[in-house]
């Protein structure tokens, strides 16, 4: 019931601004977000973000519907996003600098298994998989990219 009027909701909450059309970007609320086609690190989707778009991030995530939105459009399959504590244990932050006013976590995450400093969305056949995993940052997975959209 709550993923059906989730999906209700995401619809209205569709931005008629625009996206960059070289890639295949889908819009939300304001913002463009891409998924990759290959799986790399962490630290090497924060470096790609910004060449598929111009001010694009690795994605942050604010609410639950910005969550559901993303993991309905793209289907999550092991994908980065930018939430990691890498500077200071324990204290996550986004990538992007936002203000952290929303996080996701799967029952007993973050656990830091053997130092995992970086979050990831678990494949979708996960009965959790809307929700979030921290894990190795040197892991190989698909990643998200979001930045604002254009008027």
């Amino acid at each position: 019931m709550l993923y059906q009027l989730l999906a209700v909701t995401l619809c209205a909450g569709l931005a008629s601004a625009g996206c960059p059309t070289n890639v295949e970007w889908q819009e939300f609320d304001g913002f463009c977000y891409w998924r990759s086609t290959y799986a790399t690190s962490w630290q090497q989707a924060v470096n790609a973000c910004p060449t598929v778009g111009a001010g694009a991030q690795l994605a942050s995530i604010h609410s639950l519907l910005e969550n559901a939105f993303i993991m309905q459009t793209y289907d999550f399959a092991e994908t980065w996003i930018g939430f990691n504590d890498i500077a200071q244990e324990g204290q996550f932050q986004w990538s992007d600098g936002t203000q952290v006013d929303f996080f996701n976590w799967a029952r007993q995450q973050p656990d830091n298994q053997f130092g995992q400093d970086c979050t990831r969305v678990p494949q979708p056949d996960n009965p959790h998989a809307a929700e979030w995993d921290d894990t190795a940052c040197d892991k190989e997975h698909f990643f998200v990219c979001k930045m604002p959209a254009t008027v």
